[in-house]
């Protein structure tokens, strides 16, 4: 699957998907194939689907479906790539009229690279039912990978657990869930140009999708964050990176040198301890007060 998501990253890239009809048909279905669902059988992956053929004419784009005598387990509404944004609230009246009559689990809209997954069962404005965005293209592939076969792999539908992760999504507070989601992006911003500090990056990206988040409020749920247990989160790129040498460290050694690499949450005794190469962004540092330089500077953007 990680090759069919990393040739579909290439062919976005050069272009090659140029209407709605090729992202139907040339990412979504055959990313459905790859999760289990016979795209040959129109009784199991149905185009243009008719919700209500007894009072109007609109259809479904994508229908799934995994049992013949059960209704509609997904319905997906694509749009050619990039044309999501600027109309997202007529699309969402779109899903939410093709579930008037029959309602599916889930609903989805995507342009091939943005995929929003809402839970149609649930109550209140069908804006609010959106529990997962995904990103193909800026997302790391193992992540898209992951969450995809979470909630739309037929098996994971079929059972009910894909039904479950959506639940547990929607009890999570929207706007602390869209922070979750585009922590490790605002990082990545961070270590481009113009280089902003971490909570500016991220309350940037969460004003792209109209939530509106403080510095303050951006600043704390970071520190919140960074202060999980390590199981429940991944180290970022930028501790990765930070080794040291010197008395008073026990971390892991890294293999062939005499660095050991250092946990930024307990790094241990660092006063004789020296740095060998330090690096935010284009800025380098071979002292602490180099770092401490080059620090102010990164936060100073």
């Amino acid at each position: 699957m990680e090759n069919t998501f990393n040739e579909v990253r290439q062919l976005f890239g050069r272009g090659a998907y140029r209407n709605e009809q090729h992202i139907r048909v040339c990412v979504v279905c055959r990313i459905l194939q790859e999760l289990g669902w016979n795209i040959w059988n129109p009784d199991e992956v149905n185009l243009e689907f008719a919700c209500a053929p007894e009072e109007d004419a609109t259809k479904v784009d994508v229908a799934l479906k995994c049992s013949p005598v059960k209704p509609e387990d997904v319905f997906i509404e694509t749009k050619s790539y990039g044309q999501i944004r600027n109309k997202l609230d007529e699309i969402e009246r779109q899903l939410r009229d093709y579930n008037r009559n029959n309602t599916a689990m889930f609903s989805i809209i995507t342009d091939g690279a943005e995929w929003r997954f809402y839970y149609s069962q649930t109550g209140g404005e069908f804006s609010q039912k959106c529990f997962k965005t995904l990103n193909l293209l800026r997302e790391p592939i193992q992540d898209v990978q992951a969450s995809f076969k979470t909630l739309l792999q037929k098996s994971e539908v079929q059972n009910g657990n894909a039904e479950k992760q959506a639940i547990a999504y929607l009890r999570l507070n929207k706007k602390q869930r869209l922070m979750e989601d585009l922590l490790l992006e605002a990082r990545r911003k961070a270590l481009e140009a113009p280089f902003p500090a971490l909570p500016k990056a991220l309350v940037d990206l969460l004003m792209e999708q109209e939530v509106e988040v403080s510095l303050e409020e951006s600043t704390m749920f970071i520190s919140e964050f960074q202060a999980r247990p390590p199981q429940t989160q991944s180290a970022s790129p930028v501790a990765q990176n930070v080794v040291g040498v010197g008395r008073g460290l026990r971390p892991k050694p890294l293999p062939n040198t005499d660095m050991h690499q250092l946990d930024p949450r307990s790094p241990g005794d660092l006063r004789f301890t020296k740095i060998i190469e330090g690096r935010i962004g284009f800025e380098e540092a071979t002292g602490w007060i180099d770092l401490e330089r080059v620090l102010k500077m990164g936060n100073s953007y």
